[in-house]
C-alpha cells in the first residue's frame, strides 16, 4: 500500500511476493523498494521493486536468502525490523534478526547487521544471553541509535528499549572503513595508454567498485586473510605473507573464502547465481602433475569444482566448466604474475586471464544442476583438497569478489590497475631519489661544492632508505 501524495490518498499494490512470505518489512532505497520476508521453515527472502510494488524481483544478487530462521533453516521464522539510515555521510540500511540457537518460538540471540546493499557486516548481538527477543524495532534518530525489541523469558514477556552506543560506534567505523577503501581504489590511475611514458599516458576509467563485496590484499596474518571491507575473511593454510597477498608453498597450503562455510548467516548467497572472482597469480615451481590454482567448489572437499583454474607439468592452463576438467589450453611461465578472472552467471562459466578469455569460455557448465545450486567456498591454491600427496608453490594477491558480470571493459581497467599500488609506491620513491639527486646537481654547479653534494647525497639517501 503506497501514497503518492502525502497520504491523502492509498492505492494497494499489484504485485507480491511468493507464497509463504510473511511479516514484511519495506524500506526506500535509491528510487525503488526493498521488502525483507519472513519465510517458514526456510531462508528470508528479499524483494525489489521499481514500480511502486507493481512486480517484485527477488534480490538474488545481494540481500536474499542471505538469513535464515534457525542454524537449520527448518524452524519457524521471525519479523525483523529493517530501516534506510545516513551514517558518516553514506546510505545504509539497518536489519535485526535472532539467530534462534533454541528453534522453535524461542527465536533467541537478536543480532544487528549494517548493510550498503553490496558488504554485510554483523554488528553483534544486541539482545541479553540467549534470552528470547523475537520481535524488534530499530530507530536511529539525531545520530543515535535505539532498539525497542521484546524479551520472552519461559513465556513471560516484557519489551525493552536501549540505546545502542558501542554498536553505533563500531557502525561508523565499519561505513567509514567502506568509504575510505571505495575513494582509494577510484584514485588509482588506470592508464589509457599504458604504452607510453609515464607521464603521457593519462588515466582511463575508475577501478569498479559497483558491486564489490570482498576484497583480500594487504591485511593479513599467519592464519587469516583479512577482508579489506571488514566482513568475510579467507583461512590460511601454509602461507607466506607478502605484500598484498600470500605465497604459498607444500602440502594443503592455500587459502579458503567460505560461502556456504560461512554457517547460518551467508553473505555471499548470491554466489549460487552469478559472481566475478578476480585475482593476481604466478607459479613458482612446475608441478608433477595437474595442481588446483583458484576456483569455486561445491563441496567442502574440493573435489567438485563449480569453476575454476589448475596449472600442469607442461606449463598450460587446465580451465574446469564443472565438476569434469577440460582439455588443456594456452601456456604459462615460472614467476610471471597473470590476472585471472572467474565469471559465473546462471550456468555459464568464462575464465579470463589477463584479460582474455580462455577456450572454452562462454559455454554452460555441464554437471551443475542450476536448482538448489550450493557453493562451498573459494580456494586458492591446496586449501581443503583431499590429495595430501601433492603439494603447491604459488603467489596469490589482490583478490575481489563482485556480486555482478564485470563487463570487459572493466576486467581490462582492472588489469591494468592490479598491483598499481606498488608501482606507485615504487615510481614514487624513484621520482624522489632522481628529484633530490638533480636539485643537489644543480646547487652542486651553482656553489662548486662537490664535499656539500656527497653529504647531501648520503643524508637524504639514509633518510629516504629508513621510510622503505
Amino acid at each position: 500500500m503506497y501514497s503518492e501524495d502525502d497520504g491523502n490518498t492509498w492505492k494497494f499494490a499489484e504485485g507480491r511476493s511468493k507464497f509463504g512470505c510473511s511479516e514484511p518489512a519495506v524500506l526506500e532505497w535509491e528510487g525503488r523498494l526493498i521488502i525483507t520476508n519472513r519465510v517458514d521453515g526456510d531462508r528470508r527472502l528479499v524483494y525489489e521493486s521499481s514500480d511502486m510494488g507493481k512486480t517484485w524481483v527477488e534480490a538474488l544478487g545481494t540481500l536474499s536468502r542471505v538469513w535464515t530462521n534457525s542454524p537449520t533453516s527448518n524452524q519457524p521464522g521471525s519479523q525483523s525490523s529493517f530501516v534506510a539510515a545516513t551514517i558518516e555521510g553514506k546510505r545504509v540500511m539497518l536489519f535485526t534478526h535472532p539467530l534462534n540457537f533454541k528453534g522453535l518460538w524461542i527465536r533467541d540471540r537478536l543480532h544487528l547487521w549494517v548493510t550498503d546493499n553490496q558488504r554485510i557486516f554483523d554488528v553483534g548481538q544486541i539482545s541479553v544471553g540467549n534470552e528470547g527477543a523475537a520481535y524488534s524495532s530499530v530507530l536511529y534518530k539525531d545520530d543515535k541509535l535505539y532498539c525497542l525489541h521484546e524479551v520472552n523469558v519461559r513465556e513471560v514477556y516484557s519489551i525493552v528499549f536501549i540505546r545502542l552506543v558501542e554498536e553505533l560506534r563500531l557502525i561508523r567505523s565499519v561505513v567509514g572503513t567502506w568509504k575510505e577503501e571505495d575513494n582509494l581504489l577510484a584514485s588509482i590511475c588506470t592508464p589509457v595508454v599504458p604504452a607510453a611514458p609515464s607521464s603521457r599516458r593519462g588515466c582511463g576509467a575508475a577501478v569498479p567498485t559497483a558491486g564489490l563485496v570482498g576484497f583480500l590484499s594487504h591485511r593479513a596474518n599467519e592464519s587469516v586473510w583479512e577482508d579489506v571491507y571488514r566482513c568475510v575473511n579467507a583461512t590460511v593454510m601454509h602461507g607466506t605473507n607478502v605484500t598484498y597477498g600470500f605465497t604459498f608453498k607444500g602440502r594443503k597450503a592455500g587459502a579458503m573464502w567460505p560461502v556456504r562455510k560461512q554457517g547460518q548467516t551467508q553473505r555471499y548467497y548470491f554466489v549460487n547465481y552469478r559472481f566475478t572472482l578476480v585475482a593476481s597469480v604466478s607459479i613458482h615451481e612446475i608441478p608433477n602433475s595437474t595442481r588446483p590454482l583458484l576456483g569455486a567448489s561445491l563441496d567442502s572437499s574440493g573435489n567438485r569444482k563449480l569453476l575454476g583454474l589448475s596449472y600442469d607439468k607442461d606449463q598450460r592452463w587446465c580451465p574446469m566448466y564443472g565438476p569434469t576438467a577440460s582439455p588443456p589450453t594456452g601456456s604459462w611461465k615460472l614467476h610471471q604474475t597473470y590476472h585471472v578472472a572467474l565469471l559465473f552467471d546462471q550456468g555459464v562459466g568464462s575464465i579470463y586471464i589477463d584479460g582474455n578469455p580462455l577456450r572454452g569460455s562462454g559455454q554452460i557448465l555441464s554437471g551443475v544442476h542450476l536448482e538448489g545450486l550450493d557453493v562451498s567456498h573459494f580456494f586458492f591454491g591446496r586449501y581443503g583438497t583431499s590429495d595430501l600427496s601433492s603439494d603447491c608453490h604459488i603467489t596469490v594477491t589482490n583478490v575481489m569478489l563482485y556480486n555482478r558480470i564485470l563487463k570487459p571493459s572493466e576486467i581490462q581497467t582492472l588489469l591494468l590497475s592490479l598491483g598499481k599500488t606498488a608501482a606507485d609506491s615504487e615510481s614514487m620513491f624513484e621520482k624522489t631519489f632522481h628529484g633530490h639527486i638533480t636539485d643537489m646537481a644543480g646547487e652542486h654547479l651553482l656553489s662548486g661544492s662537490s664535499s656539500q653534494l656527497t653529504l647531501q647525497f648520503i643524508l637524504i639517501l639514509l633518510l629516504l632508505l629508513s621510510v622503505i
